[in-house]
């Protein structure tokens, strides 16, 4: 098949290196769709990007998964109890891990965790401590650099209403 391209050079001219990306195949796109996007690409290269760095990056990023697994080793392990150390891992395993688990730390938005709180609409206590876990998580997401700062997902998602317990003495 045919596939447009675009080549480029980065750190210096003639002596820099010479890279590759692919745009995208012919009849997928047409010319002058691939022409725009080279276009584009290579404004970012003159004002010192690199588009085919920025793309593997954002292929290694670490996905849910890869993020839970320092959470737990650096945050959840060393701050808690071991009560609560078991109830995170818990709550990890059971929601967090098949809901979220593939999804890259980055692409993870308000929708996601949205949803995710909604369908525990049954078990409101549950939902809301999942809901505070998932928030301390994304805190420090952003302090680790795995996602920007001011970027919490879990901002401005309304927590189930918890009644009070009125107990008596037997």
């Amino acid at each position: 098949g045919k596939a447009y391209g675009f080549r480029y050079r980065v750190g210096g001219g003639r002596d820099g290196r010479s890279r590759w990306l692919t745009i995208g195949a012919h009849g997928k796109i047409t010319a002058d769709q691939a022409r725009d996007i080279a276009k584009s690409w290579a404004g970012d290269v003159a004002r010192g990007g690199d588009p085919a760095k920025d793309r593997d990056s954002a292929r290694a990023a670490p996905t849910m998964d890869n993020f839970l697994d320092r959470f737990l080793s650096d945050h959840v392990q060393k701050q808690n109890k071991p009560k609560t150390q078991y109830e995170v891992e818990r709550q990890i395993e059971n929601y967090i891990r098949p809901a979220l688990g593939k999804i890259k730390v980055a692409e993870i938005e308000r929708a996601d965790v949205s949803k995710l709180h909604s369908n525990m609409s049954d078990t409101p206590y549950a939902a809301n401590r999942l809901l505070s876990l998932l928030s301390k998580a994304f805190e420090l997401a952003e302090v680790w650099g795995y996602r920007p700062d001011h970027s919490n997902p879990c901002r401005r998602i309304q927590r189930f209403q918890e009644k009070k317990r009125e107990r008596f003495l037997s």
